[in-house]
């Protein structure tokens, strides 16, 4: 069975958003909202994927020079 460009789509955008840890109710959210409201939740993910990476960078940083 083959799938529609846009069913290969979603389920990429899913996979992404699973791997960034955003819950599965926010995605379903996430697609069945208007554009301004998408817009909305993916700043705000951006913006704590950004604060993650910070965090995590900084852990990195100490682990790496712990001897």
């Amino acid at each position: 069975m083959a799938y529609t460009p846009d069913q290969v789509h979603l389920t990429k955008m899913i996979d992404s958003l699973r791997q960034a840890d955003i819950a599965i109710k926010n995605i379903k959210r996430y697609c069945v909202a208007n554009e301004q409201q998408k817009r909305v939740m993916l700043e705000q993910w951006k913006s704590d994927l950004d604060k993650r990476v910070e965090a995590i960078s900084a852990v990195r940083k100490y682990v790496g020079g712990i001897k």
